[in-house]
This record gives C-alpha cells, sequence and structure tokens, in this order.
C-alpha cells in the first residue's frame, strides 16, 4: 500500500523513521496509527485504558509495526515524538496536550494527518447544528449524479481509514469539528461550509472566542478558486465573512443571496456559474435550520458537478436520521418526539419552535453541563411551552431560569416520562429535547433517545 502527498498541501509531514505518538485507541485514532506506520514512522499508540482493553482493531495493530503503550507517562519521559496525533476528545487544557506543547512536539489531529496524503476532492462542513444532516444530503446528492463520492469524519468512517479506496475522481464528503479544526495546519477543503455557530463544547475550548477561531479555520487556506459557503442569516456564521480567502456564497432563506429560496426552490447564482434552480418543494415544510442545511448541500452539490434534477431527487428521497424530530409514539392523543440530538440551545429552541406549530409541547430536557448560556433556552421553554420536566446536571441551572410554566425535576427518563405524561393533554406533544450532551447519564445520544422510546412504550402499558 502506497499514499502519495496531496499537491495541495505546501508543506507535507516527513513521517519515514520519525517517533509518531497517537493518543486515542478510537476509530480515528487506530486509523492514524495505521497510516502513520504505512508512511514508515515509528508508531506508538496510547490511551488511557490497559492494552487489555483496547478494541479488537487496536490490538491488531502490532502486525503492522505499531507499539502499544499502557504507560504513557514512561515512554515520554524517555522520549520526545516528532509528531503528536491526538484524540479530538482531548481538550488543550489536558495534562498530555499540555506537556506535549511545552515540549515543543507538533500536535495534529487525524483530520490533518490524513488529509495530506488524500487525493480526492474535500467538502467539508461545520457549523455548530446541522453538519450530520447537510453531509447526509450532499453525499445523496452527489450519488444521485453518479459521482464516486465517500461520506467521512464525525458522521461516518475517519478519513485516514478512508485514503486507501480514494481516487482524483472522488469527492469526500467531510464533516469537520472544532476539536478537529483547532489543530489544522495546511487543511484546505475545495469546497467548506460553516452552517451556524452559537456557543458550545465551552468545556472543551476556554473560551467563545477561541471555539469561533477553530470554527472559521475551515476557511483560512482556501485557495481562490475554491468555494465558500456561509449561512449569513446566523450572525455566528456570517461574522466569518472576513475569514473567506475563497470565492464565497451566501445562503439566506431571507435575503437575496447567491443561494436563497423562491416559490419552493433553491435558486443558485453561484460565483462564475449561471442561475440555476433546483426544485425543493420536498423540503418547503422542514423547519428553518434544516431548509438552510438543505439549501448548503445544493449549493455545494451544484459547485461539484451534480445538476439539478439529481439534487431534487435526493431531497425527494432524503429519510431523517434516528434521534433527530423522531416520532417515537402516540398514545391517547398525545404525540411523543425524540429530538435527543439536540445536544445544545440553538437546536433545541429551533426546534421547539418548529413542534410548538403543531400544537402545545411538554418539554423534557437536561444533560451533562458543559458551562454554556442557558438563558435563551429558558426563555423559549417559557414562552412557548406547556411544562417542562427536568433531568440530568443542568437541570438546576434550568429550574433557576425558567419561569412562566409549570417546572418539575425528576431523577431518572423514566420518572421524566411518567411526570410529562400527567401534564400533557390530548394533541400535546411530550418532546425529549436536551439542549446538552448525553454523557452524564447515558452513553451518547443515541443511547439517550432509545432509553427514552423504551420509557414511553413502558408509560404506555401502564396508561
Amino acid at each position: 500500500m502506497t499514499l502519495a502527498t496531496n499537491p495541495r498541501v505546501p508543506k507535507p509531514l516527513e513521517l519515514k523513521d520519525r517517533d509518531v505518538l497517537v493518543v486515542g485507541a478510537g476509530v480515528s485514532g487506530v486509523a492514524a496509527a495505521r497510516v502513520a506506520a504505512i508512511l514508515g514512522a515509528r508508531v506508538a499508540l496510547a490511551d488511557r485504558k490497559p492494552i487489555e482493553d483496547f478494541p479488537e482493531n487496536a490490538r491488531s495493530l502490532p502486525s503492522d509495526g505499531v507499539l502499544l503503550l499502557g504507560d504513557i507517562e514512561t515512554w515520554t519521559a524517555a522520549r520526545t515524538p516528532d509528531l503528536a496525533v491526538l484524540s479530538p476528545g482531548i481538550p488543550p487544557t489536558a495534562p498530555i496536550f499540555r506537556s506535549l506543547q511545552e515540549r515543543g512536539v507538533p500536535i495534529v489531529s487525524e483530520l490533518e494527518l490524513a488529509w495530506q496524503f488524500c487525493p480526492a476532492r474535500i467538502a467539508a462542513v461545520t457549523g455548530t447544528n446541522g453538519k450530520g444532516t447537510t453531509c447526509r444530503l450532499l453525499h445523496g446528492m452527489l450519488s444521485a449524479a453518479g459521482l464516486p463520492t465517500v461520506l467521512a469524519g464525525n458522521i461516518g468512517r475517519p478519513l485516514a481509514e478512508c485514503l486507501f479506496e480514494l481516487t482524483p475522481e472522488h469527492t469526500v464528503v467531510l464533516e469537520v469539528s472544532s476539536f478537529q479544526l483547532y489543530t489544522t495546519r495546511t487543511f484546505a477543503p475545495q469546497v467548506a461550509a460553516c452552517l451556524n455557530i452559537t456557543p458550545d463544547h465551552l468545556d472543551w475550548h476556554r473560551d467563545l472566542d477561541e471555539y469561533v477561531e477553530a470554527k472559521g479555520r475551515i476557511f483560512a487556506r482556501q485557495w481562490p478558486d475554491d468555494l465558500a459557503l456561509l449561512v449569513v442569516d446566523d450572525p455566528g456564521a456570517a461574522a466569518l465573512e472576513t475569514r473567506v480567502v475563497a470565492r464565497l456564497g451566501k445562503v439566506s432563506l431571507r435575503r437575496q443571496t447567491e443561494i436563497t429560496w423562491r416559490d419552493d426552490c433553491v435558486v443558485a447564482r453561484l460565483p462564475g456559474r449561471a442561475e440555476t434552480i433546483v426544485e425543493a418543494s420536498a423540503v418547503a415544510g422542514w423547519g428553518e435550520y434544516h431548509k438552510l442545511d438543505a439549501m448548503v448541500a445544493a449549493g455545494a452539490a451544484l459547485w461539484l458537478g451534480a445538476p439539478a434534477e439529481a439534487i431534487s431527487l435526493a431531497l425527494a428521497t432524503y429519510e431523517h436520521p434516528p434521534h433527530l424530530m423522531t416520532l417515537v409514539a402516540e398514545e391517547q392523543g398525545v404525540r411523543y418526539v425524540d429530538d435527543s440530538k439536540a445536544t445544545n440551545v440553538a437546536a433545541a429552541v429551533a426546534d421547539l419552535e418548529h413542534l410548538r406549530r403543531e400544537g402545545p409541547v411538554v418539554v423534557i430536557t437536561g444533560g451533562k453541563d458543559k458551562g454554556t448560556d442557558l438563558c435563551s433556552w429558558a426563555e423559549a421553554i417559557g414562552r412557548q411551552a406547556r411544562a417542562a420536566v427536568l433531568i440530568g446536571e443542568t437541570a438546576a441551572r434550568l429550574a433557576e431560569l425558567i419561569s412562566g410554566v409549570p417546572v418539575s425535576r425528576a431523577k431518572s427518563l423514566d420518572e421524566a416520562v411518567q411526570a410529562a405524561r400527567r401534564l400533557a393533554r390530548a394533541g400535546d406533544t411530550v418532546a425529549l429535547i436536551p439542549a446538552a450532551s448525553s454523557f452524564d447519564m447515558f452513553s451518547d445520544y443515541a443511547d439517550r433517545g432509545k432509553k427514552f422510546a423504551e420509557a414511553v412504550a413502558r408509560t404506555g402499558k401502564n396508561h
């Protein structure tokens, strides 16, 4: 297996006979370790777990020449690696991150490592909300057009895992997070999009400015003939316009911009391209956030060579993933909606507003406290919900902030569903809209959504 340097990288990493430390034995860490080893590096893979608890694919790495570390402190005390590839879950405040920085070790993410050896075009999408929807839509549009495409990044497989199947004819649709962007050095996608920026992940980033700076890095090294897409209806995304060095395509539902909405159609006037109209009545009933996601995806797909007919087909056949505004049951006139993917305030506010159009809503909300400002979420609940049932670490803060509607607290999701059912009336919706991540009580948002559906099923049997 061989890998060639990406011609868009001005000064590629030289890994042959270099010491590379990969920290984090998850899927991205394993993929990065394997790529570094194939490139001739002496690779060590470390994790907080003992080696016997590494996942099976990590335990097979010694056959590729990768050293597995059960004691990272002893290894790093004896030598200083030439490069460190850190898991996105490791924040800059972590001791290992600080220790490597203080010793002058270059730190990159798996994204940056893989990008430097990627032969395919990259269409990268970031934002606080909507990244997954936009990437799935764009991947579907390119596939419908018969264009070779791979879905990767946060939403799918790590880019490093895909390298050996990619060609210059491929387009990789890549969901990228602020964590990954934080340590990029040469990342320059041919298409880059930022959907929105609202306070999030402030338990990882030092402050909001650092979070915004990381998001803006998606545009920083693009080439002049590349495409940058910005949703200018969102103030946070719009503020990144000064970072754009590529051709700019503004996206708006409210203004006549390069990509806009007219008569249930996406109207695109991309730089240097003729106006194209994409029939999009299939998404006319979507909420504002999701409609903007579709518009960004359509603009990117057009730029990458998909015809309007293929884009319309992809929009008409798109199915939302589980745990995103998903109806899980209807009992005695009460609808139960799983919106466990709404892990931050902006997404929660938008989804509550959308649900409220269909009738009164009893909200089950709360989760891991990431230090974000909950005032706008509390205000939205007080203005638009019938009642709120609070769970998780953020429950105490929300209880102090919400006014104007009945508020109760629950120790478990089962208890919360039972309380919400008592508060709801026929025609209401009981919605799990956490506005927080799940890790205080659940393994991830999918586990939280599954447990919600199970709790609803048990509640239904008891009524």
